[in-house]
C-alpha cells in the first residue's frame, strides 16, 4: 500500500501542471498521455469514484464528515475533480485556495492531513479495483493526490489558530 505521508513534490498552486510522462500537452496524441486516459478515462475514473464512497461510507474515521450530506453531489465534485488533477489544472486554478476555501467548515470541525491520508488511501485502493489500470499508472494517480496534502495541513492548522 502506497505510504500517504511521505513527501511528495507539490503540485504548484499557481501553475498550469500536465498530469502526463512526457509533460506534453499539446500535439498529435497528447490527449492519450494524460493520466486520466491511461487508467481508461471517464469510464474507468467513474468506477473509481463508485467504489471510493463505496469504502469511504463504511469508514469510521471518514464516514462522520458526510453525515447528511448529499453523497451524490459530491461524488460528482470529487468526480470533477479527480477528472481536473489526472489531466490538467489550468493556470488559473489556486489549488490551495480552491480547495482550502471547500473545507473550512470541515476544518472547523477537526479535519486535518491524517483525514486527506485516509481519503487517499481509500481513494488508491478504489482506483487498483478498476481492470485494466497499470499499476505504474494508480502510483503516478497517488503522488498527484498525495501532493495536495499541504493544503490539509494548512487548512488545519489555520482553524487551530
Amino acid at each position: 500500500m502506497t505510504d500517504m505521508s511521505s513527501s511528495i513534490p507539490l503540485i504548484s498552486r499557481n501553475k498550469r501542471m500536465p498530469t502526463a510522462s512526457n509533460g506534453s500537452s499539446s500535439g498529435p496524441g497528447a490527449k492519450d498521455h494524460f493520466l486520466l486516459e491511461r487508467i481508461g478515462g471517464s469510464a474507468s475514473l467513474k468506477l473509481a469514484v463508485d467504489e471510493f464512497y463505496a469504502l469511504l461510507m463504511k469508514d469510521e474515521m471518514l464516514s462522520p464528515f458526510f453525515e447528511g450530506v448529499n453523497i451524490h453531489k459530491i461524488k460528482w465534485h470529487v468526480y470533477n475533480f479527480m477528472s481536473m488533477i489526472l489531466t490538467w489544472i489550468p493556470q488559473e486554478i489556486d489549488m490551495s485556495s480552491y480547495i482550502g476555501s471547500r473545507h473550512v467548515r470541515l476544518f472547523d470541525e477537526g479535519l486535518c492531513e491524517v483525514h486527506f491520508d485516509r481519503f487517499a488511501t481509500l481513494f488508491v485502493e478504489s482506483l487498483r479495483t478498476v481492470d485494466g489500470i497499470a499499476t505504474a499508472d494508480v502510483e503516478e494517480a497517488a503522488n498527484v493526490l498525495t501532493s495536495l496534502r499541504p493544503i490539509f495541513v494548512d487548512g488545519a492548522t489555520a482553524a487551530r489558530e
